[in-house]
């Protein structure tokens, strides 16, 4: 028996959670229990569950400390930002960009479609973004996607993160006859899960005391990003954003709360923006009619 319980981490079949000398005929099994096997699988329990509140404890700070650093950012120059970082409507771009030496910082809630390998599902995301305003008319944006619940491929346990590069130059300014124009790239580099390259035109139009600002835009996918090499040398391609023709409208509602509906290439989707404080921007809205989004972010100048 001795014998047996020393030879248990040399044939222990732990699916059965039996031990079995190495030498025993196969019609002899000592029916013992497998401690070690036990022991191993509530140690797993337990890791498994303290990952999960450190990155549940984690996405809480995130959340903190952007909603922190917006209560106390200075005043700046007020830009309209979008959910996904860039200076937009709620998902689009729109032709403004931030003013020379401005800095925005933000965080988003939204429920996007998400292609992991050759599986796209629609997914929780979370993007932490901070964006520049360079030179005068060029808005330069780096931004952490969280999928909470999606792990990367060969990862035992989620969350997933991805990194996006992205920028906007407007080319031409609004005029009292012609639009502003724009041209901008997202997600330019590495797996370019988010990529396209896209030109936009904004103009505003007075109706009643009010600027109802327009925009019209069409992207293309023409840098071809992909998810990357997988078995047999194969690449798989990612869900690559607004390929198409694009479009919304911005309506001022007071002079702290604009409206705006959009059509991002796929869905209709509509919200509202709220400034709070001095330049602590708030915004909610529903993507596709039934997703619930919301985003805060605050700026500042470092002239």
């Amino acid at each position: 028996m001795k014998r047996a319980l020393s030879l248990c981490s040399l044939s222990c079949k732990a699916e059965r959670q039996i031990c079995v000398p190495k030498d025993a005929p196969s019609f002899f099994a000592l029916r013992i229990p497998c401690r070690a096997w036990e022991r191993d699988e509530r140690m797993s329990i337990i890791t498994s569950r303290k990952s999960s509140k450190r990155m549940a404890i984690f996405e809480i700070f995130e959340i903190l400390a952007i909603l922190a650093i917006g209560v106390l950012l200075p005043a700046g120059a007020y830009a309209d930002i979008a959910l996904s970082g860039t200076s937009g409507l709620i998902t689009i771009p729109t032709v403004d960009v931030l003013d020379d030496g401005d800095i925005n910082i933000g965080i988003s809630y939204l429920r996007q479609s998400y292609r992991h390998l050759d599986k796209p599902e629609t997914y929780d995301m979370i993007p932490l973004w901070v964006s520049v305003g360079y030179l005068p008319s060029l808005e330069l944006s780096a931004r952490l996607t969280t999928m909470p619940k999606l792990s990367r491929a060969g990862a035992p346990k989620p969350p997933y993160r991805d990194g996006m590069l992205s920028f906007q130059w407007k080319v031409l300014g609004e005029s009292r006859r012609l639009p502003a124009v724009a041209i901008g790239a997202r997600d330019v580099y590495g797996f370019a899960l988010f990529n396209t390259l896209y030109l936009v035109f904004s103009k505003h139009i007075p109706i009643h005391r009010v600027r109802v600002g327009v925009h019209l835009g069409h992207g293309v996918d023409w840098m071809g990003g992909r998810y990357g090499v997988v078995d047999g040398g194969k690449t798989i391609p990612t869900t690559h954003r607004m390929i198409g023709t694009f479009g919304g409208i911005g309506i001022p509602i007071t002079r702290t709360v604009d409206f705006a509906l959009e059509y991002d290439t796929t869905k209709l989707n509509f919200g509202a923006r709220v400034q709070l404080l001095s330049e602590i921007q708030f915004q909610i809205a529903l993507l596709g009619g039934n997703h619930l989004a919301v985003g805060v972010n605050g700026g500042f100048n470092l002239k």
